[in-house]
């Protein structure tokens, strides 16, 4: 299995958009990680 095989069971991403990322990882680019939070109704 190679990296690109085991990144792509463990997240949902096309491979191209993989091996982008590890390309500008060898490249010692920074990747920015964005996590979608669900928002929550504030109580009052």
């Amino acid at each position: 299995m190679t990296s690109i095989q085991y990144i792509q069971s463990q997240v949902t991403a096309a491979p191209k958009s993989i091996e982008a990322t590890l390309k500008l990882l060898s490249e010692d680019c920074t990747i920015p990680l964005f996590r979608v939070t669900e928002k929550t109704k504030p109580e009052i």
